[in-house]
This record gives structure tokens, sequence and C-alpha cells, in this order.
């Protein structure tokens, strides 16, 4: 009896691997380019979260110390929106937007950002609101972030104060 020994696989068992290969790979680099985007995403989400919630906060923590508004240097109801508090200690603090990053400037000092690098305001009004009993702002901010390889990633913000010694 001849023993018979087999040395190697046959065309149709390699391009059987050759495809299960491929199949595996093309796989692997789409769960890889899907999870990369993922990340990209919530970094994006979480820089924009982070800018509106710093932001909001500091103007509502400002505007509730405000004595006043300064209503003919404001602007009011339209984008993009300017507001001057009056302190109570006398001094002025001006919210603004410049060149898509909004800004705080106590007096004549030095404009600070209040948005991360990165995360332009889309849309920023301010809205004063008066009763016989209360002074109130509302704020509405939108706030956009652009992914490195496109995609826009946007989300809006709101925040209401009420002025100190108006109620």
């Amino acid at each position: 009896m001849q023993k018979r020994t087999r040395r190697g696989a046959t065309l149709v068992e390699v391009l059987i691997y050759i495809l299960i290969l491929s199949v595996l790979s093309v796989v692997v680099i789409n769960l890889f380019v899907v999870m990369m985007r993922s990340f990209f995403d919530f970094r994006q989400t979480r820089q924009i979260t982070h800018s509106a919630s710093v932001a909001l906060e500091r103007m509502v923590r400002e505007t509730r110390r405000a004595t006043a508004i300064d209503l003919a240097q404001s602007n009011l109801g339209i984008h993009p929106g300017r507001l001057i508090l009056q302190m109570s200690d006398g001094s002025v603090l001006t919210f603004t937007l410049t060149d898509g990053t909004l800004t705080i400037q106590a007096g004549t000092g030095p404009t600070i950002s209040l948005t991360a690098p990165g995360v332009a305001v889309s849309d920023l009004v301010f809205r004063a609101f008066s009763t016989p009993v209360s002074k109130a702002v509302k704020i509405d901010l939108t706030l956009t972030a652009t992914r490195p390889g496109g995609g826009v990633r946007s989300a809006n913000f709101y925040g209401t104060a009420v002025l100190r010694g108006s109620y």
C-alpha cells in the first residue's frame, strides 16, 4: 500500500483563505472607522457642552449680581447680541461676540474668552424682560464645532437670570 502525502493547499483552498481574510480585514477596518468617528463625535459634543455650561454659568451669575442693564448700549433681541450690565460697585460688565467667540470684559480691562477653542458661537441673543416686580435677562446661545475632515455639530442652550435688587 502506498502512502499518499499531501504537500500544500489547492488553488481553491488558497482562494477561500484569501476571501475570508479579505472579509475579516474589511470588517475590522470598518469597525475602526466607526469607533474613530464616534470618538470625534463624543469629543465634539463634550467640547460644546462644556463651553456652553461655562459660558452660561458665568453670564447667569454675573447677571444675577448686576443692578441694571444698559439698554442704550446693549443689543437686545438680535444676533449678535451684546449685553452691558451695571454692577453694584459701579463697574460695567460687557458680554459680546467677537469673531465667533463669546467674550466678557470688565470695564476697560482685558477681554476674556468664555468659549473653548474649536467651538464657535453661531447665534447669541439676549432678551430683557421687565415686570412691575423684577427685571430678567434670557440668553439664547447656539454653539457649533467642526470635526476635522468635515462634519458640523450644533446645539442650542438657554439661560435666564433675574437681576439683583429687582425682586
